[in-house]
């Protein structure tokens, strides 16, 4: 009877095995092995314990217990037999953390208790993750054989369990994952070494229905050869670019992200009557690469930028018909004033009232022409009339121009520039707007008895020079002793409307766009703009420019003095 039981648990063990390997489902891994082990030990009872969280097991990195995952033949209405409660006694009474098998056995007739009871560990490198316990009405019910067949089934289950919790928790982190992307605004599009498609969000559906008109003009053999390239040209690419770009990614380990934009031809919805539209897409070429860096595809992101788009070129549209609309008054109320000036050219008072309305006049043509040409240079649509030109004049007729406003905020404006310095290839009126706009601004802020100096010098520390060494640079300091600008508002000062907190003039307010202006009128000739501090308190706003060609071969005396 034993050889048949032996026979019977080698046979049950094999078909266990194939069961186990079969699937991937953790409550019917749990139950077969409970089941498989009552059966096989011919038990009146049995459950499966564990220690760590069921359903991932160490992944979570949790160590609770214990965890009640399968019993059989147990009473859950008695308030003795209730699995639970089985469980608990065993936590109680330690019989959880040991890694050895425990054979329990009582010969006492009045214990309502099972007579026999064996526990086996499940380990995995001498670490216990759970038990299985079988119990018995029989004294002495189970064997040696038993307890071989109880191990052997403890050690399958431990595979059986890791692959399944390692399933579960790669489907989570798959689905968490899904429901991330899902929830993007952005649409996301894997392609990997082979240029297959791994993966897209919801989002991505949108830009792909941009594609799919140009997938229609294509044959079905061209886009069973390769969809992609297909649906790349749909997707903003030229002909081969991507394909290209994902070649450069396997050969470069140094390949970076790359952002560019494009517009696309948005199909018509087909609850609306209205035409297709087109759509402005951002668009970013990510490489992907694995723990050891190994280059393993490229990630789409894609961004309807068309709102943004609409409303700057909205805001554009608006600002150009404003500003258009007060130059002409402007300028027509500054012919007027002319005209009063020369019927009445020594009465002290229309002198002064005039004065004061073409500083005010001169500043708000300052403002409109600041507005329409930063416009004009983002776009790069204005040109520059570039010729050789003295800077020393433009700082002189800066100074004359704002000396009325200097004398009365009690501020000297001096030149400081060596008589032999070579000219610069400039645009004249842009260059003078420029000087103004630091002059304008350096006032607003120096106190009252201080000096603003417009000093210029041949340059040969490129320092903050763009790189070009073959060009000879002049560098034009306007320096004042006022505030200073904090060393976190030096890089963003240039920025349109940037203003310095807790920096508002008291005499007259600011608008942001003066050093916005000076910012693209000096890197539209070449140079460049910085702000330092000035050792004697205050700042030094210094620009450079290119120096004339005729005369980059002589030195000037700031040359030699330095």
């Amino acid at each position: 009877m034993q050889l048949a039981r032996q026979l019977a648990q080698m046979q049950r063990m094999s078909e266990i095995n194939q069961r186990l390997s079969s699937t991937l489902d953790l409550r019917a891994i749990f139950e077969l092995i409970v089941d498989s082990a009552v059966e096989g030990c011919q038990a009146d009872a049995g459950m499966l314990l564990l220690t760590e969280n069921p359903e991932y097991g160490e992944l979570l990195g949790e160590s609770q217990g214990p965890h009640l995952v399968a019993w059989r033949g147990f009473d859950p209405s008695s308030p003795d037999r209730a699995p639970h409660m089985i469980a608990k006694r065993l936590q109680d009474e330690h019989q959880l953390g040991t890694n050895k098998t425990i054979l329990k056995f009582s010969d006492d007739i009045a214990d309502k208790g099972p007579r026999s009871q064996m526990i086996v560990p499940i380990t995995i490198e001498e670490r216990v993750i759970g038990v299985i316990m079988l119990e018995s009405a029989i004294l002495h019910a189970f064997s040696d054989d038993d307890v071989t067949f109880v191990r052997q089934l403890a050690f399958q289950a431990v595979f059986a369990i890791r692959n399944a919790q390692l399933y579960r928790h790669v489907q989570t982190v798959r689905d968490r994952l899904e429901a991330i992307t899902d929830a993007s605004r952005e649409g996301l599009l894997m392609i990997d070494t082979m240029s297959r498609i791994v993966m897209t969000n919801t989002r991505m559906g949108d830009f792909l229905d941009f594609a799919r008109a140009t997938a229609e003009q294509r044959s079905p053999d061209q886009f069973i050869a390769n969809p992609l390239a297909v649906f790349a040209e749909g997707l903003g690419f030229a002909e081969g670019q991507l394909e290209a770009t994902l070649r450069e990614g396997i050969m470069d380990p140094g390949l970076e992200s790359s952002t560019d934009l494009y517009v696309a031809q948005a199909p018509p919805r087909a609850d609306s009557n209205r035409p297709s539209t087109r759509r402005w897409i951002e668009r970013t070429i990510t490489p992907v690469r694995d723990q050891k860096g190994t280059f393993i595809g490229l990630l789409l992101v894609f961004r309807d930028v068309t709102e943004q788009k609409e409303l700057e070129q909205a805001r554009e549209d608006l600002t150009s018909m404003i500003v258009h609309d007060l130059r002409s008054p402007l300028q027509a109320v500054e012919g007027s004033m002319r005209l009063v000036r020369e019927f009445s050219p020594d009465h002290p008072v229309i002198d002064q009232a005039i004065n004061t309305s073409r500083r005010a006049i001169n500043k708000l043509l300052n403002l409109v022409n600041n507005i329409l040409d930063l416009s004009k240079m983002e776009s790069g649509e204005l040109k520059l009339e570039l010729a050789s030109q003295p800077i020393r004049g433009i700082l002189e007729d800066v100074s004359t121009d704002l000396s009325p406003l200097a004398r009365e905020l009690d501020v000297t404006v001096a030149i400081d520039t060596p008589d032999d310095l070579p000219q610069a290839m400039i645009d004249h009126d842009v260059i003078e707007r420029t000087v103004r706009n630091l002059v304008d601004n350096a006032l607003k802020y120096t106190p009252k008895s201080s000096t603003i100096t417009l000093r210029a010098r041949s340059w040969n520390d490129h320092q903050h020079h763009n790189g070009d060494d073959s060009r000879l640079m002049m560098r034009v300091d306007v320096i004042d002793q006022g505030k200073g600008v904090p060393d976190e508002f030096k890089q963003t000062i240039f920025d349109r409307f940037a203003q310095v907190p807790g920096q508002t003039s008291t005499r007259r307010r600011s608008t942001g766009l003066g050093l916005a202006f000076c910012a693209l009128a000096i890197g539209s000739h070449g140079g460049e703009i910085w702000v330092e501090d000035n050792p004697e308190g205050g700042a030094v706003f210094s620009f450079t420019l290119p120096m004339s060609s005729a005369f980059s071969e002589r030195p000037s005396s700031a040359d030699k003095a330095e």
